[in-house]
């Protein structure tokens, strides 16, 4: 099933040969740009090397045999990396990023006024030429926020770690900044064994810990206006994936803890309930984490829930949230054997069971 995936690379618009296509790699992690790395052997004329340039349109599209094509990146070619080679192959390597890659160039230190952080990342996503896709559903006003010295994307990851938010450019320039979710189940599941047919985990390896664990997370702050306190509190995730969440798993066994936070400068109620959830949550999805390989899916993306089936181990098996996947297509060598089509996910959980 894996050898049955074709891909097709268009650059500017035109198909490149699939006898010239080595490798298509595509990495996509939640909170950075996608990237795609495309081997082309460096034959011809023009050569590849020399017809290829910084900013051209790439658009990778997989489909299995009988199945319609599917788009699974679009981005722009961003570096090139020619190879030759008299007693081998000459390549070329073309590194490609999503548009999302265009909020990491250039430092900026500036003031935001009286604005919500969906408000701050549609007016940075319209500078970058992207259409905003913006949440407003935590609608937390600040007198000033300060980008100090930092890129686009550094700013907005923090801005959106704050709130449990996303960000991500879907299709050609779709801006999305929402909610993180771990309910968005994707109906996928994979089931270990050695069958070489569609879903079928290759590899699966996870690491369980209970050592950030915690019960209950305190944001501590002042509110200088009123002169008093300012406590949120948050005690339990706001979704569990499985049967036993981690943060109860550890207490039985070690006893309840609290985690204080006394950095953040919260200045309203609303924003320190916020915050305590967030870091909560963020904890908790550490509680198990991981990767697996199957055989090649480009329905799997980041931000989904996929089910994986591990026979009778009922600890481990049920619900994972895909932080990250990789999908890596390989020429065979002209003999019939080796490449084919694989997906590499890094997965997390926050509870234990189906």
């Amino acid at each position: 099933m894996a050898d049955a995936a074709h891909p097709k690379v268009k650059i500017k618009g035109a198909e490149v040969e699939k006898e010239k296509i080595n490798s298509v790699i595509i990495d996509r992690d939640m909170d950075q740009p996608d990237m795609c790395q495309i081997g082309v052997r460096n034959l011809g004329s023009p050569l590849p090397a020399c017809s290829y340039n910084l900013g051209d349109a790439v658009d990778i599209l997989i489909a299995f045999t009988g199945q319609t094509e599917t788009s699974v990146f679009q981005g722009e070619i961003v570096g090139i990396e020619p190879t030759y080679d008299t007693s081998g192959r000459s390549n070329v390597l073309l590194r490609c990023f999503n548009r999302l890659h265009r909020l990491t160039r250039g430092r900026k230190s500036r003031t935001f006024e009286n604005m919500t952080d969906a408000q701050i990342a549609q007016k940075i996503a319209q500078e970058a030429q992207l259409t905003p896709k913006v949440d407003s559903k935590v609608a937390i006003q600040y007198k000033h926020v300060y980008q100090h010295n930092q890129t686009d994307l550094e700013f907005l990851l923090y801005r959106a770690s704050r709130i449990d938010y996303e960000i991500a450019v879907t299709g050609e320039k779709d801006f999305l900044f929402q909610p993180r979710k771990n309910d968005q189940d994707s109906g996928i599941t994979l089931k270990m064994g050695k069958q070489d047919t569609a879903n079928a985990i290759q590899r699966y390896t996870a690491r369980l810990s209970s050592s950030v664990q915690v019960t209950e997370v305190q944001v501590r702050g002042w509110d200088p206006a009123k002169r008093k306190e300012i406590i949120g509190k948050a005690k339990s995730a706001t979704k569990t994936m499985g049967k036993t969440a981690g943060s109860k798993d550890g207490a039985d066994v070690f006893g309840s803890t609290i985690q204080y936070e006394v950095d953040d400068k919260v200045t309203s109620q609303e924003e320190a309930d916020r915050r305590a959830q967030t870091i909560l949550d963020q904890l908790m999805m550490n509680y198990i984490t991981g990767e697996c390989i199957c055989i090649g899916n480009i329905n799997i993306k980041p931000g989904l829930l996929v089910t994986m089936d591990l026979g009778s181990d009922d600890r481990f098996g049920g619900k994972h949230y895909v932080a990250a996947v990789s999908h890596r297509y390989t020429m065979n060598d002209g003999s019939g054997k080796g490449g084919g089509f694989t997906s590499a996910i890094r997965f997390k959980r926050n509870s234990g069971g189906k």
